[in-house]
């Protein structure tokens, strides 16, 4: 991250990279229950403080350990042993020996990936068939597991013209110099071109290093505001992958390996993973904080200035920010904007999910045979959808039919 860095570390087996860990955390790890729990030294009280009366007037049985393990592996076979150690409210990531993940570095020293793990809370746990949860917002419990999927999927909403995408934003190898327009297969050309994911007269691509989202649907008339964040997972065929290497292999030295060929998400089956959708989850939640800020506000003012330029992240394409409309979209806001009636809503747009299949999948989590993966997604998307819904925002969640 910007504030510290990561290193390999600690006794072999390790990974010499951090995006072997990433991969093999990609799917939840399962794990069991490996020893009794034990009881926890309870402080006694000096004698005669007010404490120590409180103590022998209600004696509290003291906390306890409870103490679980798993192994996860990379695509080259690296295992490595992973435990937990839960005590209340908190929670104890480690591997067996410890240090097996590397070292985190920042100016406040170096210690084990893990310890960075547990400071930050950086994990989430699920217990019970998925109906309790551990995060970093805290621990939480579904009373009722069909009223939550039932909500949850009010918010889903499949499109087809999710089927042929590949990439976000089109291969910059791929794209023509001064192209004013996002290629055909990415998810960019989807949510421009279908009016399902973005109605409004006025769309404005908003894609940056640090945008407030991926596009901006506006509509005066309705007085609606709709902040769209896409996120899509490059995939290709294993004979695909295979193949650029072997292709890789035998060109000279310097010369530039083509990429594998990527798949449209059509031919995929749709994805169940929770950790690919860490990132743009993450990314919505972070600005909801912007959808409430004064359209005098620097912070605004500067976003609107950067709408008269071409997005920056499409080179060596000229496309305009402004995708149709109004050529003045940032007085179209201010306009919204200052009506108590506005309706904010914030989307997700992640075409390699497929509603169809997750309506499927959590299907099975009140009957307690869901896959963890998929557990793991309902908990994440529920604490998307639950954000906003907090603040007054409709939450849209839009993939694959």
């Amino acid at each position: 991250g910007r504030d510290a860095t990561w290193a390999k570390g600690g006794a072999p087996p390790s990974w010499d990279d951090i995006s072997f860990i990433d991969a093999a955390f990609d799917i939840p790890v399962p794990l069991k229950k490996v020893a009794p729990t034990k009881p926890v030294p309870v402080q006694t009280p000096a004698a005669g403080s007010k404490a120590a009366g409180k103590a022998n007037a209600a004696p509290k049985p003291s906390s306890a350990v409870r103490r679980y393990e798993g192994t996860v592996s990379d695509s080259a076979g690296t295992t490595v042993q992973v435990a937990l150690e839960i005590e209340g409210g908190t929670c104890r990531f480690s591997t067996v020996p410890d240090g097996r993940l590397g070292d985190v570095r920042s100016t406040a020293g170096v210690i084990p990936f893990e310890q960075m793990v547990t400071r930050a809370k950086a994990l989430r746990v699920s217990f019970d068939k998925g109906r309790v949860l551990y995060a970093a917002e805290g621990a939480h419990r579904s009373g009722n597991l069909k009223l939550a999927v039932f909500r949850l999927q009010e918010s889903i909403h499949g499109f087809k013209s999710f089927d042929a995408v590949t990439t976000e934003k089109g291969e910059k190898d791929k794209i023509t110099p001064g192209e004013i327009f996002f290629p055909a297969e990415s998810s960019f050309y989807a949510i421009e071109n279908d009016q399902g994911i973005a109605s409004g007269a006025t769309l404005v691509c908003c894609d940056a290093t640090d945008e407030i989202c991926d596009y901006l649907d506006i509509d005066l008339t309705g007085r609606r505001l709709r902040w769209l964040h896409a996120k899509v997972q490059r995939k290709s065929s294993e004979a695909a992958k295979k193949a650029a290497a072997v292709a890789a292999a035998a060109l000279p030295v310097g010369a530039k390996a083509q990429k594998a060929a990527l798949k449209a998400m059509g031919s995929l089956k749709g994805s169940l993973s929770a950790s690919s959708l860490q990132e743009v989850v993450g990314q919505a939640i972070k600005n909801l904080a912007f959808l409430r800020r004064d359209s005098s506000e620097t912070e605004f003012t500067k976003e609107v200035d950067r709408w008269a330029e071409t997005c920056e992240l499409a080179e060596p394409a000229k496309i305009p920010r402004v995708r149709r409309g109004s050529k003045k979209p940032g007085d179209e806001v201010a306009t919204i904007l200052a009506d108590p009636s506005v309706r904010h809503e914030v989307a997700i747009v992640v075409p390699a999910y497929s509603k169809k299949r997750l309506a499927t999948e959590f299907g099975k989590i009140e009957l307690g045979t869901a896959d963890q993966e998929c557990v793991q997604m309902f908990w994440l998307l529920s604490g998307f959808t639950q954000a906003c819904l907090e603040v007054g925002v409709t939450p849209l969640i839009f993939m694959r039919e």
